[in-house]
């Protein structure tokens, strides 16, 4: 595996870690044995019905946060290859909510993946993502991908593994009971 990490990276970062891993996947052999990964976990939005990912320092009250913002279509899914067989996973753990007050009603559409790309998201569109408020934890998504991720089966599809993780934060959920003490909405770290 060739794995590059970038934690708090701001929009310039981001744009060059999506540029190496457009590169790295443009090398691959087209023989469908090459797999892909972008996990995200942080702040995101939709705005006019299209993802957007924040870097740091972009909060969602920014006037500016879509500008500032990495474009889920077209810049992220764009950067896989274009082709089928092989296989794509973009894991988006973020906010889907809308940065104004009439597109919080989870009225969104949703993101067309590339042809052998799967895109996972944490928050359906509408929605926010939670997490605990302690911020040293995984977020729920990520936690319970992880340790579905460690009890699988090697003979279960990617499309399996993400809805047993969607089951499992929905069950995680109910069980918490959604207490605000405990949960918290992503929001950007003040500057």
């Amino acid at each position: 595996f060739d794995v590059q990490v970038e934690n708090d990276a701001d929009r310039t970062r981001c744009t060059e870690a999506i540029g190496h891993f457009r590169k790295r996947m443009s090398t691959l052999p087209d023989d469908g044995r090459s797999i892909g990964v972008i996990y995200f976990c942080g702040h995101g939005m939709q705005y006019e019905g299209r993802n957007y990912l924040l870097p740091s320092g972009v909060g969602t009250d920014d006037p500016k946060a879509k500008e500032k913002s990495v474009s889920l279509q077209d810049e992220v899914l764009a950067a896989f290859p274009q082709r089928y067989p092989g296989l794509g996973v973009a894991v988006i753990d973020a906010c889907r909510d809308g940065i104004s007050e009439g597109e919080k009603t989870g009225a969104f559409n949703y993101s067309t993946a590339p042809q052998g790309c799967i895109v996972a998201f944490s928050a359906s569109a509408g929605q926010v993502s939670l997490s605990p408020s302690d911020r040293n934890q995984n977020s729920f998504y990520t936690r319970e991908l992880v340790q579905v991720l460690t009890e699988v089966d090697q003979e279960i599809s990617f499309t399996d593994i993400f809805e047993f993780t969607r089951l499992r934060v929905a069950q995680t959920m109910r069980a918490q009971g959604r207490a605000d003490r405990i949960y918290q909405r992503h929001r950007p770290e003040p500057a």
